[in-house]
């Protein structure tokens, strides 16, 4: 076997470990930082840390206040663009961005996969109620049934040869 493949074959379960390994320790593995959140290096844990960033956080409680007082992901998407609220990149807040932050348990003050012992944990953006309340919401706005709710599969009737 060469080199590359050799690397290619190995290197991936090494990292899945690693990745274990890190989100055991409480330790964050990577990827987008929520908005709302800023990382930052702390020195006693040495480790990174999400902390509340100042003129995001106030924006998230205003998002899930928002998505309760007017209902629609649509409307909301109209209320945050003539309050002139835009996303990290100053764009224009879309549907589906929202729908995604208004999911993110990481404003409840928890890790997306799991919760590990001694972990640094996220602050709170915003109350339990508030988070469960738009969850609710969510699941009767939603326009197909989730898995294992509403309809059935339909039964189908034989086709008649009749004819």
């Amino acid at each position: 076997m060469s080199a590359p493949a050799m690397i290619g074959s190995h290197g991936s379960g090494r990292n899945r470990t690693g990745s274990r390994r890190r989100r055991w320790r409480g330790h964050r593995n990577g990827g987008v930082v929520p908005f709302g959140y800023r990382r930052v290096f702390e020195s006693p844990r040495e480790e990174w840390v999400l902390i509340r960033e100042p003129r995001e956080g106030p924006v998230v409680e205003a998002i899930f206040r928002g998505y309760l007082r007017h209902r629609s992901l649509a409307k909301l998407v109209s209320w945050l663009e003539e309050g002139g609220h835009r996303t990290r990149g100053g764009l224009p807040w879309s549907r589906a961005a929202l729908a995604f932050l208004l999911g993110n348990e990481t404003y409840l003050g928890k890790w997306k996969k799991g919760d590990p012992e001694g972990a640094a944990r996220p602050p709170a953006l915003v109350a339990p109620i508030v988070f469960h309340k738009v969850q609710q919401m969510k699941r009767r706005n939603a326009k197909r049934p989730a898995a294992g709710e509403g309809r059935t599969a339909r039964a189908k009737a034989p086709a008649s040869r009749d004819g």
